[in-house]
């Protein structure tokens, strides 16, 4: 394998499976940066949009592990599998916003200090999530989606490092980080997988074994 000779590259640990090892940049590496930004503080409160995902399970462990409250809205019932995660609450947005919002004003009446969504393509679907926010609050997206008028916020942008990565697999390797894996497929079902990760609904990363 060839790749440029200032690339983010990380020895992996002898006692890592190669298959979380593959699982663990991107995703990781991008929720890592998130917390490390000025925008989400640690001690706060945040609500996590798409929290099942892998960018999404590894926020919420990071997150709670730096002592953020994590609210996680997901898809269908992960109430048990996001609180083993650190999740403070747990919310179903196939229910409809109303849920999500009576969930946050009960928990936080003056709304969350930090929103990160991973999944909203579009600025009225972003509204829903950032109305949630306090004032003074920040909101992230990482799918480059402009917010609202008033509402401070940040369109994050991977840039990863050799220093993370290495963090995130001594974090893995001690027991204090879990790789969310949905499905390991043998390469020729990538079609497949592609087109369910499009779908949504992703519970963690998808690893082709070779």
């Amino acid at each position: 394998m060839c790749v440029p000779q200032d690339s983010p590259i990380a020895l992996v640990p002898r006692d890592m499976p190669l298959q979380l090892a593959a699982a663990l940049p991107s995703a990781g590496t991008t929720a890592a940066q998130i917390l490390s930004s000025t925008a989400v503080r640690s001690g706060l409160s945040l609500l996590v949009v798409g929290a099942t995902g892998g960018v999404g399970s590894f926020l919420t462990q990071l997150a709670a592990g730096r002592g953020t409250a994590v609210v996680a809205a997901v898809r269908g019932d992960k109430k048990r599998r996001m609180g083993a995660l650190g999740a403070t609450a747990t919310v179903d947005t196939t229910t409809g916003p109303e849920a999500l919002e009576a969930a946050v004003r009960d928990l936080y009446p003056d709304g969350v200090d930090a929103l990160v969504d991973l999944v909203s393509a579009d600025t009225a679907s972003f509204a829903v999530y950032t109305a949630l926010v306090r004032d003074g609050g920040v909101a992230v997206t990482t799918r480059g989606v402009a917010a609202p008028p008033g509402i401070a916020w940040a369109d994050f942008r991977l840039a990863p490092t050799a220093a993370v990565l290495e963090e995130l697999a001594s974090a893995v390797t001690r027991g204090e980080l879990d790789v969310p894996i949905d499905m390991e497929l043998p390469l020729e079902k990538a079609p497949q997988a592609l087109a369910q990760n499009r779908a949504g609904g992703a519970r963690g990363k998808t690893v082709f074994v070779i």
